[in-house]
C-alpha cells in the first residue's frame, strides 16, 4: 500500500493506492491492477487479496455492511488458458465466499477482454464463462442497467474506433437499486499515458454533481431595461431554470429506459416449451382423421378409405415431410440432455405408423415431465432469490420490505379504455378506445370539478379580530431556502420543467442566492412567472377499482418544485402566525402546528361519553365533502383571508397561484394532452391548500359556535364546600361541529338541532358551492326510538333517506371506530380484524422471526395504538386479539402453542411487544396530551370533576385512593378505568385545577365496607360525602336519619338506604370511635353549621 496526497482548490487529500504486481515478469509481463481509494473508506478495510498481478480484492467492513471490492485484468491472449481458468476460479471462489456473509455488497471492475454479445461468447465460449459466474452471484452490469446496452469501451489496433465492450462493472442487486448513474468516459489524450481504452463512470447514491457548477447566465443578463417586474421575473426564472437544467445534463448523463417487458422465464424453460409445441405439432401428422382428410381431398370416391387401403404413392407423397419432423425430434435430446427418441424410422410405412406415433407420444409426456421438473427447480431457485432479498431488505430497505410482507401494490389506471356517453343518448354509456375522445372526456371531467358558482360574492364577511402580520412579509434569507431545501423528500415526481428536489438539495450556492432574489421579488411584487401556473394531472384511483370511469379517480397535480418551495416558506410563516394567535376557530384547526386528528377526536369520544353518564340524547352526523379542493369559490376565498386580516400583498400572491393556471392530462403511455383552463378551486398536492381550505371553512363554524342553544351541552357543578352550596361554580362543555379538513362531524342534542344545524351548514354549502357526498353521510344516535331506522334530511339542495346506525355498529371516522352508546365493542371487532388480516397475509409468506417482530412492532402496533385511542382492554381481550399473530410468531421459533406468552414478550428474547403494555404507554402519552392542550381544558375538566364525582371523593384521587377502590366496580368512565390501570403501575397524575371540597376530614366512602354503585348514587343524591356529615359533634356515636336530615337541614324521603340500614354496624361505630381518637383522648370537633346555612339540593 502506498499513500499519496494531492491538492484540490488548496485541500490537501491523502489516497491510498493497493496494487497488485505479482505476476510472472517473463511470461506475463503486462499483468497487473491497482485499487486507489481515499482516507475515509481506507480505514474500513480488514482484508487484500492478490492473485498473481490478475486480481485484487479488498474487504471493507462498515456497520452491519460487508463490502468486498475486486479488481480483474483477464489476460487478452486466448493461448493462456489455464491462467484465465485459475483466474475465474479465484474469482468464483471469492464471490461464493463473500455472499455467504450477512448484507453482503460485491463491486466488481475491469478488463474481461471478452465481449458479452453473442458473436464472440459463441467463438469463446470457455472465455465467456466469466459472465456465467457473475449471472449466478446474481450480479449486474452497471453500465447495462443505465443504459439499452453494453457500452463500447476499447478501440481495436484495425479500426482506432470504440467499437468493443470489454470492460465492465459489475454489482450485486442491492447496490445497483441505489446507484445514481454509470456511464464511460473518454480519457483526455494530453495526459502522461496512452490508451486504447476508455474510462467507466460508477456513482453510488446521490452525487453533489452541482458542487462546482457556476450559475451561468446564458446571455440573458438583467439590465436597466428590465424596468416591469413581470418581466424581471420572467427573466429570473428562465436563467434559473435554465441554468440548473443545464448544469443537470452535464453532470448527469441521461439514458433511455428499455420499452420491452422483459420475460422472466429462463430461457432454457423457454426452449424446452418451443421443443413441446414442435413436437405436438410432428404428432399431429399422426392423426388418423387428418390423414384420411388429405386423401379424400385428392379422391372423391374415398368415403371408405382407411389407413390400409391407401395407395403407395399417396402414401409416400404425404410422409414426404418426414425426414424434417425426424431431424427435429432427434434434436430434442440434445435440448432436453434426455434420450426421449431412439431408433426413428427413416421412413413412415404403413407397418411402422402405429409404432412410430406411440413412440412419438411417449417422448411428448417425458418431454413435459423434465419441463415441469425444471419449472420447479426454477421457482424453487426464484423464491429462494426473493427470499434473501427480502432478508437483506429487513435490515437495507425495511419500506420494499413490508410492500413484500404486506402484498402492498402501487395502483395505477391506464387511460386507454373510458366510459363516455353516447352522441345519441346521453343516458347510453358506452366504452371507447378512441385517443382523441378519452383526452377530450378527461380534460371536460376534470375542468368541471369545481366549477363556479352561479352567484358571485359581493358582500364582505366582517372581521373579527385584527393582527400583525410583519414576519410573513419579511424578506426571505438564503438559510430559509437552505433549510427548505434539506427538509424536502426524495423520489417525488417533478412539474413540466423536470426539476427534482433531488436537483435542488445539490445546487451550487450562487443558484441559492439567485434563488433568493427570485423569490423575494415575487414577494414583493405579488407575481409569479407564468411557468408556475402551468401543471401536470396525473389521475389515480380511488379505493374501489375504477373501471374505465373517470369518476372513479382523483387528480393529483404536479407543480414546479421551486414554486413548491415557495409556498412552503409563506405557509410556515402563515402557521406561525396562525397557531399562537386564536384567530381561527378551536374547532377547525387542522394542520396547523400543534394539531392532530386527536383533537377533533377526543371531543367527539368525550360528548358520547358525557351523554351516556349522565343519560343525555346525543345525535351525531358524519360527513364528507366531494372534491372539496377542487369547489372552492376564489370569490369567497380572498373574503375570508380578509376576514383575517391577512395583508393584501400576500391574498394577492396567492391568489395568482390559481387562477389564469393550464393543466395538461398524462394519458397513455406517458402522452400528455392538450393545456386546458381550471375553471375553479385549488391543487390539491399544494403545500398551503390545506390551511387556506380552513380559512375558507372558517366563516361557517364561527357562525355556529355563535348558536350556543343548538349545541350539545353538559353541565357540572363544581362543589367547593359542602356546607355552603352557594359557592358551587358552574362547569360546562359543549361542542356542536368538529372537523379535520373535509370531514365534518355534527353533534347536536336531539334531532331537531341537527336539522337546525344543516339547514344553516346548507346555505353556507350553497353559497361557496360545496357539495356533500350523501353516499358516505352516516347518522349516530342512542335514542333507541331510531336505532337502526330510516330519515329524511336535506342534505345540499335535496331531502335524502339517512340509515340510522344500529347498536354497537361503529362507523369510521378518522380512522377510529366509534358508535353513539360508547360502546366497545366496534374497536375491539376491528382490532381483531386487523390481527387477523395481517397474519392471514404473512400466513402464506416464508419468513423468519425477524420480519414478524419488525411487522408486529413497527406496523401493526402503531395501526392497533390509533384505532384504540379512546377504549381501554384487560390483559384477556388483549390476548384475544393478538392471539392469530402470537401463534405465527411461536410457529416461526418453532415453539408449540402451549409456550407460555412470557417468553415471546421478554425482552431479552427474540420478541414481540405486549399489545397490553403498549396500550398503557399510548394511554399515559394521551393523557398527559389532554391535560396539558390548553384548547381541551373543558373537556379536562368536566373528565376530572366526572372522575372525583364517580368516586365520590372531596379530592382528585390519590394513590391510596385508588388502591383501597381498584376492587371495586364504581368505574365507568374511560379516565376511570386508566387512573385504575395506572395505579398499577405506581403512576399517578397530578391534577392541573383545584378541585378539593372542603368542609370535612374523613371521606366517607373508605367507611362503608363493599359499597356498590347504587350506594354510591345514594350518597350523591344526599350530598354526603364527609364522615363528619353523619357522626355527632363529639364523635360519639352514629347520627340517625332523622337527625342527618336536620344536621343537612333536608328532608329525605324514602326508606332509609341500604348502606345506612344493613352495612353501618357495631364494627363500624367501634371503627369511627377509633378514628375520632377516643384511644390517646383525642376528639373530633365538627363546627355545627348556622342556623342560617343554605340548603343544599
Amino acid at each position: 500500500m502506498e499513500k499519496i496526497s494531492i491538492s484540490n482548490n488548496e485541500k490537501n487529500i491523502n489516497l491510498y493506492i493497493y496494487k497488485d504486481t505479482n505476476g510472472n515478469t517473463v511470461t506475463d509481463s503486462h499483468s497487473g491492477v491497482c485499487i486507489i481509494m481515499k482516507e475515509e473508506l481506507q480505514k474500513r478495510v480488514s482484508t487484500v487479496n492478490t492473485h498473481k498481478g490478475r486480481v485484487l480484492a479488498i474487504e471493507l467492513h462498515f456497520k452491519k455492511i460487508h463490502l468486498l471490492i475486486i479488481n480483474i485484468y483477464i489476460p487478452a491472449n486466448n493461448q493462456k488458458k489455464e491462467q484465465i481458468e485459475t483466474c475465474y476460479k479465484q474469482i468464483e471462489t471469492l464471490t461464493n465466499s463473500h455472499l455467504s456473509k450477512p448484507n453482503a455488497h460485491i463491486i466488481l471492475l475491469g478488463d474481461f477482454n471478452v465481449q458479452p454479445c453473442k458473436q464472440d461468447r459463441k467463438n469463446n465460449t470457455w472465455k465467456a464463462r466469466i459472465y456465467s459466474i457473475l449471472k449466478m452471484a446474481s450480479m449486474v452490469n452497471a453500465i447495462k442497467q443505465h443504459h439499452d446496452r453494453h457500452l463500447p469501451t476499447h478501440a481495436p489496433a484495425a479500426t482506432k474506433e470504440f467499437t468493443s465492450a470489454i470492460d465492465h462493472i459489475y454489482t450485486t442487486q442491492n447496490l445497483i437499486d441505489h446507484s445514481y448513474y454509470a456511464s464511460t468516459a473518454t480519457i483526455d489524450p494530453h495526459l502522461h499515458f496512452n490508451t486504447d481504452h476508455k474510462c467507466l463512470q460508477y456513482t453510488e447514491g446521490t452525487k453533489n454533481y452541482l458542487a462546482f457548477h457556476r450559475l451561468e447566465y446564458a446571455d440573458a443578463v438583467l439590465n436597466s431595461s428590465h424596468t416591469s417586474s413581470i418581466q424581471a421575473i420572467e427573466t429570473k426564472w428562465t436563467i434559473l431554470k435554465k441554468s440548473i437544467l443545464a448544469a443537470k445534463a452535464q453532470y448527469i448523463l441521461t439514458y433511455n429506459l428499455k420499452t420491452t417487458n422483459r420475460n422472466n422465464t429462463p430461457l432454457p424453460i423457454r426452449q424446452k416449451e418451443n421443443m413441446i409445441l414442435q413436437i405436438h405439432h410432428a404428432l399431429l401428422n399422426f392423426s388418423i382423421k387428418k390423414i384420411i382428410h388429405r386423401m379424400a381431398m385428392e379422391n372423391e370416391q374415398s368415403q371408405n378409405t382407411t389407413i390400409d387401403n391407401i395407395p403407395l404413392e399417396k402414401w409416400q407423397a404425404y410422409w414426404n415431410i418426414w425426414p424434417l419432423i425426424r431431424k427435429t425430434l432427434y434434436k430434442a435430446n440434445n435440448l432436453f440432455d434426455k434420450i426421449i427418441f431412439n431408433h426413428l424410422p427413416l421412413s413412415i410405412t404403413q407397418s411402422n405408423y402405429t409404432q412410430t406415433k406411440r413412440s412419438i407420444k411417449q417422448g411428448l409426456l417425458m418431454a413435459k415431465e423434465i419441463k415441469q421438473a425444471a419449472i420447479a427447480k426454477h421457482d424453487i431457485t426464484n423464491i429462494n432469490f426473493h427470499i434473501l432479498n427480502r432478508n437483506n431488505n429487513l435490515e437495507n430497505n425495511q419500506r420494499k420490505m413490508i410492500n413484500s410482507l404486506l402484498d402492498r401494490k402501487p395502483r395505477h389506471i391506464r387511460l386507454d379504455r373510458l366510459l363516455i356517453p353516447a352522441s345519441d343518448d346521453l343516458n347510453e354509456i358506452i366504452l371507447t378506445r378512441d385517443p382523441k375522445l378519452i383526452e377530450q372526456h378527461s380534460i371536460q371531467h376534470f375542468q368541471l370539478l369545481g366549477s363556479p358558482s352561479k352567484e358571485e360574492l359581493t358582500q364582505s364577511i366582517k372581521t373579527l379580530l385584527d393582527t400583525q402580520y410583519d414576519c410573513v412579509l419579511e424578506e426571505i434569507t438564503n438559510d430559509e431556502i437552505l433549510s427548505t431545501f434539506k427538509s424536502l423528500p426524495n423520489h417525488k415526481a417533478p412539474g413540466i420543467s423536470g426539476i427534482t428536489y433531488e436537483d435542488l438539495k445539490q445546487v451550487h450556492p450562487n443558484i441559492i442566492q439567485y434563488t433568493t432574489d427570485l423569490f423575494n421579488l415575487c414577494l414583493r411584487t405579488s407575481s409569479i412567472p407564468r411557468d408556475w401556473k402551468k401543471a401536470l394531472l396525473f389521475p389515480i384511483p380511488k379505493p374501489k377499482e375504477w373501471g374505465s370511469d373517470i369518476n372513479n379517480t382523483r387528480p393529483i397535480i404536479l407543480l414546479e418544485m421551486l414554486r413548491k418551495c415557495f409556498v412552503k416558506i409563506l405557509t410556515t410563516r402563515l402557521h406561525a402566525i396562525l397557531s399562537q394567535q386564536h384567530f381561527l376557530q378551536p374547532n377547525n384547526r387542522a394542520g396547523l402546528l400543534g394539531e392532530s386528528t386527536y383533537q377533533p377526536l377526543q371531543h367527539l369520544h368525550h360528548a358520547i361519553e358525557m351523554a351516556k353518564k349522565y343519560k343525555k340524547e346525543i345525535w351525531i352526523g358524519v360527513q364528507d365533502l366531494s372534491k372539496a379542493y377542487d369547489r372552492i369559490n376564489i370569490s369567497l376565498l380572498r373574503l375570508a383571508m380578509e376576514r383575517l386580516r391577512i395583508p393584501q400583498t400576500i391574498i394577492e400572491l396567492i391568489l395568482q397561484m390559481f387562477t389564469d393556471r393550464t393543466n395538461r392530462i398524462i394519458l397513455h403511455n406517458d402522452n400528455i394532452s392538450d393545456p386546458y383552463q381550471v375553471m375553479q378551486g385549488i391543487d390539491q398536492g399544494e403545500v398551503v391548500s390545506p390551511l387556506l381550505w380552513i380559512i375558507y371553512y372558517d366563516p361557517l363554524f364561527a357562525r355556529i359556535n355563535s348558536l350556543r342553544e343548538l349545541a350539545f351541552t353538559v353541565e357540572l357543578q363544581q362543589i367547593k364546600n359542602i356546607w355552603n352550596p352557594a359557592a358551587d361554580q358552574k362547569v360546562s362543555y359543549s361542542t356542536t361541529v368538529q372537523s379535520y379538513l373535509d370531514d365534518t362531524t355534527w353533534v347536536a342534542p336531539s334531532l331537531t338541532h341537527m336539522k337546525t344545524l344543516l339547514e344553516i351548514s346548507n346555505e353556507f354549502y350553497e353559497l361557496a358551492n360545496i357539495q356533500i357526498n350523501k353516499d358516505k353521510y352516516r347518522l349516530l344516535t342512542n335514542n333507541k326510538l331510531y336505532v337502526g331506522k330510516e330519515i329524511e334530511l336535506t342534505l345540499g339542495t335535496e331531502l335524502t333517506k339517512v340509515k340510522i346506525n344500529k347498536k354497537k355498529e361503529g362507523v369510521r371516522i378518522l380512522g377510529v371506530y366509534i358508535d353513539a352508546f360508547n360502546s366497545p365493542s366496534p374497536t375491539l371487532k376491528k382490532l381483531r380484524q386487523t390481527v387477523v388480516l395481517f397474519a392471514n397475509t404473512l400466513r402464506r409468506k416464508k419468513l423468519t422471526h425477524n420480519h414478524i417482530i419488525y411487522i408486529t412492532n413497527k406496523v401493526l402496533m402503531p395501526i392497533l395504538e390509533y384505532r384504540n385511542q379512546f377504549q381501554v382492554f384487560t390483559i384477556e381481550q388483549c390476548n384475544f386479539i393478538m392471539a392469530p399473530i402470537k401463534k405465527l410468531f411461536k410457529q416461526s421459533l418453532h415453539l408449540p402453542r402451549s409456550t407460555p406468552d412470557a417468553l415471546i414478550h421478554h425482552y431479552l428474547l427474540p420478541s414481540i411487544n405486549n399489545f397490553f403494555y403498549n396500550q398503557m404507554y399510548s394511554h399515559i402519552a394521551m393523557t398527559q396530551l389532554l391535560f396539558n392542550t390548553p384548547l381541551l381544558n373543558p373537556i379536562a375538566m368536566t373528565q376530572m370533576l366526572t372522575t372525583q364525582y364517580e368516586f365520590w371523593l372531596p379530592h382528585f384521587p390519590t394513590h391510596n385512593d385508588l388502591t383501597k377502590l381498584k376492587s371495586t366496580k364504581l368505574v365507568t368512565t374511560f379516565l376511570s378505568k386508566l387512573l385504575i390501570y395506572f395505579n398499577n403501575f405506581n403512576i399517578v397524575f397530578t391534577p392541573i385545577y383545584d378541585t378539593t371540597i372542603t368542609g370535612g376530614r374523613t371521606p366517607l366512602l373508605f367507611h362503608i365496607p363493599n359499597i356498590t354503585k347504587s350506594d354510591v348514587s345514594s350518597l350523591q343524591n344526599k350530598c354526603l360525602i364527609f364522615l363528619d356529615q353523619i357522626i355527632s359533634n363529639d364523635s360519639s356515636f352514629l347520627l340517625t336519619l332523622p337527625e342527618m336530615k336536620q344536621m343537612a337541614q333536608k328532608n329525605w324521603k324514602g326508606a332509609p338506604p341500604n348502606w345506612l340500614k344493613i352495612k353501618m354496624g357495631p364494627q363500624l361505630i367501634s371503627k369511627i370511635r377509633n378514628i375520632a381518637g377516643f384511644g390517646n383522648q383525642l376528639r373530633l370537633v365538627i363546627r355545627k353549621p348556622a342556623n342560617n346555612s343554605q340548603t343544599r339540593k
